[in-house]
């Protein structure tokens, strides 16, 4: 096989990324490792991450940002979810409790501490549900410390039907979702959805792919990503053919051949499922999330 430059750069980064978090070399002590793949950036347009297993933690630390803390003093905390990466420090929790009562109260502190995320609201699912005893599956709230944006509020959406009060029992509803994010009043998710139907919407019908997540980051400079989440099921995705299309060719020519070349030396690394990711700045990116192929 042929390695580029560009490949020799990634798997030096890997290796570091690896023995500074004791990480095993087949990812088995983690639960998903995280690729991020930026259209224009740095030297290396790349990120990785290591998601680690869920935590049952329900004592408040020191260093967590303020909105945290409001989740755990209000019990809405069911796990937390340590992440470690290359670039970005991250605090992710994963919610509990979200009755109206908590959703409200959880509103209006996200707008105390980042009161300019109002004008966000009509882009994103409503926080607060329309009627009391309806639940919206908010499921992963995050605070990311950013060098280059500053400090960033991340929210994450399941787009599947929950059976169970508790979001343990789902099923999917991918034709459903579609529709609905189609119906929010934002250009990006729009963009996001027309794409991924374009490329995939053959294989959502067969059920070989299914709508996982959607998320925002909203940074307190008023950039603000927007994200789309795939599962796959089944299906064999072509990793350059998705990052040539959609980053239109845009002079990522090294980066897309040298992240091929990446995965398929590293044959211990399973996909398991993809972000398609734009930023107000009309900035691309893709994440990848792999797991051990030994699980």
């Amino acid at each position: 096989m042929i390695v580029t430059e560009m490949t020799s750069k990634i798997e030096i980064l890997y290796n570091k990324f690896l023995l500074n978090n004791k990480i095993e070399h087949d990812i088995s002590n983690i639960d998903f490792l995280g690729l991020n793949i930026f259209e224009k950036s740095q030297e290396l347009p790349v990120e990785f991450k290591a998601y680690y297993q869920p935590q049952d933690i329900t004592k408040i630390r020191s260093e967590d940002p303020e909105v945290i803390r409001f989740l755990y003093e209000n019990n809405m905390v069911k796990f937390r979810c340590p992440v470690s990466g290359t670039r970005i420090n991250r605090s992710y929790v994963v919610l509990k409790n979200l009755s109206y009562l908590n959703l409200k109260n959880f509103k209006n502190k996200l707008l105390e501490i980042f009161p300019s995320f109002e004008k966000k609201l009509e882009e994103i699912p409503a926080i607060i549900p329309k009627k009391k005893n309806l639940c919206l599956p908010i499921h992963i709230l995050g605070i990311k410390l950013d060098g280059q944006y500053g400090d960033a509020i991340n929210l994450e959406w399941m787009l599947r039907d929950y059976l169970d009060y508790e979001a343990n029992i789902y099923k999917y509803n991918d034709e459903y979702y579609i529709s609905y994010i189609e119906s929010l009043k934002s250009k990006d998710f729009n963009y996001l959805i027309t794409f991924i139907k374009k490329m995939y919407g053959d294989a959502i019908k067969v059920g070989r792919l299914h709508l996982w997540l959607m998320g925002i980051d909203y940074f307190t400079n008023d950039i603000s990503k927007y994200k789309l989440y795939l599962k796959i099921d089944e299906y064999n995705l072509q990793i350059p053919n998705l990052l040539r299309e959609y980053f239109e060719d845009n002079n990522c020519t090294d980066i897309i051949i040298g992240v091929n070349e990446f995965i398929k030396i590293h044959c211990e690394l399973k996909l398991y499922g993809i972000a398609i990711c734009i930023d107000t700045n009309r900035i691309k990116s893709i994440n990848m999330y792999f797991i051990s192929s030994e699980k």
